[in-house]
């Protein structure tokens, strides 16, 4: 259980810092209330002792998205919130808005998480981690940076199983050993399990 834990960790970090570089750039506008609502709402949630509460951060959720709705961090957090109170059909209508604004490998990937949990529709989540997969080699060919190879890794194991992950992370060794999380990638793909993965993730 540890081990599939700490992938699922590994995955929601990569998500978060995505996330995280997007509010940093919508914080430096010359004006930040999309960022101050979403720092409101996720106030008011992490604290909320009733549903009530829950809702009314979720009301300063939908005023940031509408104040920029190509600002990423109230997609997140809306969709989590969500998937928290058993709404999944309006998690994925939230992350589908965000994906046709502004789609990261990683938002896709989640979305097609949805799909497979909770909908039961693998070929629809395949496609989608196969969009993935597409979206980290044409930002890879755009930009070089080798950390979009760490988080292909991701998208293999859950298009191409378990081997194909483990295969892959060794192929490229040489390019990512310098990475922190390359090493610890690496020995979770050998106990990969998606079922157990999908069944932690929220």
């Amino acid at each position: 259980m540890q081990k599939i834990t700490t992938l699922l960790y590994l995955f929601c970090t990569v998500l978060l810092t995505a996330s995280c570089r997007d509010s940093r750039q919508a914080a430096d506008k010359d004006t930040p209330d999309p960022a101050a609502l979403n720092d409101k709402a996720m106030r008011i949630i992490t604290q909320a002792r009733d549903s009530s509460a829950v809702y009314e951060g979720l009301f300063y959720l939908d005023q940031a998205i509408a104040m920029d709705s190509t600002y990423m961090a109230p997609y997140i957090n809306k969709m989590n919130t969500l998937l928290r109170l058993n709404m999944s059909d309006k998690a994925l209508e939230t992350l589908q808005k965000l994906n046709e604004r502004k789609a990261i490998p990683e938002n896709v990937m989640f979305e097609g998480f949805i799909y497979d949990r909770e909908l039961g529709d693998t070929a629809r989540a395949r496609e989608h981690y196969q969009e993935a997969i597409r979206l980290y080699d044409e930002q890879f060919g755009q930009t070089g940076d080798s950390v979009l190879l760490l988080h292909k890794g991701l998208a293999i194991l859950f298009t191409e199983g378990r081997e194909a992950g483990i295969s892959y992370y060794r192929q490229y060794g040489s390019t990512l050993a310098y990475h922190p999380l390359y090493g610890e990638l690496k020995r979770q793909a050998e106990y990969f399990n998606k079922e157990q993965f999908l069944r932690e993730l929220w």
